[in-house]
């Protein structure tokens, strides 16, 4: 059966439409000529240099000391006090390990040592307070010195005021001896404290940040027992996995760039603490140690990245911004003879700071635009920019 005049203009129509969507697409991809038209533009020359070479290495964030709090004596634990992700600082009290009456002994204390504190806050308020008074009682006395000079005053007003120094001198003396009185009744305090706590009482050993508790409130406690575990705050290293064949190419002291990017925006300098001496028969791999400085949200498990450098190779390389992207598709805009940009396909291939290796696309001595602003189309005219 023959179609139809009706399906065959149909079918044309459709072709048609095809036809048009596909230019449409490929208008998007490469930007048309704007005759006429001239972009200020910043460009380079493309040239052949010795670029380093890196192989890029991952690894995890971990922290350089993590500890396991064993329990020192028999007995059940009575009160855990904290909990995992809580933070801590040394010698705050983890856990008790007793009786009630411990635990009533520990409150005790800690409310004697409170009760110190205030006692010395409130003996330093009057210290404060004497030594104000003895100034008023030295200056009111100096003035009613100068005014006996010239036959002014009465007598009565200067002896006055020359008791009231004397007792604001004798109110200074006894704050400072309340003072001292009250830092010792702190320190009593404090170390009755510590005798009790260090019965049953099991404290941080350091600054960190609690990761697991290894028993329940309830259980029985002996000697060795693992209670909780803590991992030291600010002081972290990355433990990077390197290949075999990499062996001879990092050791201890040398610098690398590192980069951990949930918690630094940019690549750092660290240095390698330490390397493995044996490699790993299943992944052919071994483990270097790289010491990571103090940042802001940096925590055990983060992905890291460490670029080892391995020697140099002559490569041509551009700035990143030079590059430009239409949908899986990259390009630079490189200048003919005449000072025209002409979208070029490139093949780019490793990137270190903010520079590409370009593979393919791009000839040593051939210009192109830095930094491309979004009006550059294919055969504009680019003026160099001051």
């Amino acid at each position: 059966m023959r179609p139809s005049t009706r399906f065959i203009g149909s079918a044309f129509c459709l072709l048609l439409a095809l036809a048009g969507c596909k230019g449409e697409q490929e208008r998007k991809l490469l930007p048309a000529a704007d005759q006429g038209k001239t972009v200020k533009a910043a460009i380079a020359e493309a040239q052949m240099t010795d670029e380093p070479v890196v192989h890029e290495a991952v690894g995890t964030v971990r922290a350089e000391a993590t500890g396991v709090i064993a329990a020192r004596t028999t007995g059940m634990v009575n009160e855990l006090k904290v909990r995992e992700g809580d933070r801590v600082k040394q010698g705050d009290l983890l856990l008790i390990i007793g009786d009630s009456q411990l635990s009533d002994r520990i409150r005790q204390a800690e409310a004697a040592v409170r009760e110190a504190k205030e006692g010395l806050q409130s003996a330093s308020a009057a210290k404060e307070a004497a030594a104000a008074r003895s100034d008023i009682a030295d200056t009111t006395l100096r003035r009613q010195k100068d005014l006996a000079a010239k036959n002014i005053g009465v007598q009565q007003n200067l002896d006055q005021a020359a008791a009231a120094q004397r007792e604001a001198n004798a109110s200074q003396a006894q704050a400072a001896k309340g003072i001292e009185a009250a830092a010792a009744r702190l320190a009593q305090a404090e170390a009755a404290a510590r005798i009790v706590k260090a019965d049953s009482g099991v404290s941080a050993p350091y600054d960190g940040i609690v990761t697991a508790r290894l028993i329940q409130a309830g259980s029985l406690a002996n000697p060795g027992t693992p209670l909780l575990t803590i991992e030291k705050t600010q002081a972290f290293r990355a433990d990077v996995s390197v290949p075999d064949s990499l062996a001879g190419k990092v050791k201890a002291g040398d610098e690398l760039r590192v980069a951990v990017p949930d918690a630094a925006p940019e690549p750092f300098a660290a240095k390698v603490l330490a390397v493995e001496p044996t490699a790993d028969p299943k992944t052919r791999t071994f483990i270097i140690q790289v010491k990571l400085p103090e940042m802001e949200g940096l925590r055990s498990g983060l992905f890291v990245r460490a670029y080892i450098p391995t020697g140099t190779a002559k490569s041509i390389c551009a700035p990143e911004t030079a590059l430009v992207r239409y949908g899986q598709l990259t390009g630079l805009f490189v200048l003919d003879k005449d000072s025209r940009a002409r979208f070029r396909l490139v093949r780019p291939g490793a990137t270190s700071e903010g520079k590409a290796d370009i593979l393919s696309g791009l000839q040593a001595g051939e210009r192109f635009v830095v930094q491309p602003k979004p009006e550059l189309a294919d055969g504009d005219l680019v003026e160099v920019a001051p």
